[in-house]
């Protein structure tokens, strides 16, 4: 199984600088934009690549080539009117969902600067999406990092899976700098998956981490992915390295259509008294409150 959420690091024998050097070098700029944003924005690394995410929604991708050049691909109906649209439509002619151009570092501020990042946004707002993947993007907005707990990632899935994803992906304090993963699936109350399929969903997701061959990737990957984020910005948190210790808690937040989530929560702490489930409530005159929680 393998499981490279983060840049790759330059060897000691390797001249040319590594894909989060160049991170660094070339992308403080859009570090700045991202950690500016109050958590509208959400910058997640990969292996060979990072996203920008805006409402569940790549806004986007950027993947480091060889040649010290970079891709950067946005969705078309997210590129109308922006500096990039030009150059996207004739780097990449046809029908393609998403346009994809080549770059060198000093072309990428131009590029990717905060007039343009606000116009993408405001694109995003315009097209249909999911309630469920906005529901979840509010969460990682309102659940700013803290050292308690936060967010390390999300849509999280590895080889194993089998295209099956995590909603979101969590660290919690175990004392010091060690920390446990938290498992977060994220229901609309009005999603029937509420009343048994989350839990099936759930239980699986919390047992395949904690195998031993694949709790030892995953802790290899998240603390180096914190490590990177720490160093980058992107995580102002006390910790310059964590450790991630065995344990992994399941939670299910639900969100939304208050009366049948409750009814749909409370069935399936009924029947899975294992799970915890937690639930939002937006109510005039007292915001985004966090309701019923129980296990």
């Amino acid at each position: 199984m393998e499981m490279r959420r983060y840049l790759n690091e330059k060897e000691p024998d390797e001249k040319s600088l590594s894909n989060f050097e160049r991170m660094q070098e070339h992308f403080g700029f859009l570090v700045e934009t991202v950690n500016a944003s109050y958590g509208e924005l959400d910058l997640q690394l990969r292996d060979d690549y990072f996203n920008v995410y805006f409402r569940g929604n790549s806004l986007v991708k950027v993947s480091f080539l060889r040649n010290g050049e970079y891709a950067v691909e946005i969705h078309k109906k997210f590129s109308q009117g922006t500096r990039a649209e030009r150059r996207l439509s004739d780097e990449t002619p046809g029908e393609n969902m998403s346009s994809r151009l080549r770059a060198k570092h000093n072309e990428l501020h131009a590029l990717l600067q905060r007039e343009t990042i606000n116009k993408l946004k405001r694109n995003i707002r315009k097209v249909n999406y999911g309630e469920e993947i906005t529901f979840e993007q509010l969460l990682i907005s309102d659940s700013p990092p803290n050292d308690e707990f936060f967010i390390i990632d999300r849509q999280v899935t590895d080889s194993d899976l089998k295209g099956k994803r995590m909603d979101l992906l969590a660290l919690e304090n175990a004392g010091g700098n060690r920390y446990r993963f938290v498992v977060i699936e994220v229901k609309l109350g009005k999603n029937p998956e509420l009343r048994e399929k989350v839990a099936k969903q759930l239980a699986e997701y919390v047992s395949h981490i904690l195998g031993d061959v694949t709790f030892a990737k995953y802790k290899a990957c998240y603390e180096r992915n914190y490590w990177q984020k720490h160093e980058l910005g992107l995580l102002d948190l006390s910790h310059e390295n964590i450790e991630i210790e065995q344990g992994v808690r399941g939670l299910v937040v639900v969100g939304g259509y208050s009366a049948l989530g409750a009814e749909q929560a409370a069935e399936l702490t009924k029947n899975h008294p294992e799970i915890e489930v937690e639930q939002f409530f937006n109510r005039l005159g007292t915001g985004l409150d966090s309701g019923a929680s129980s296990r």
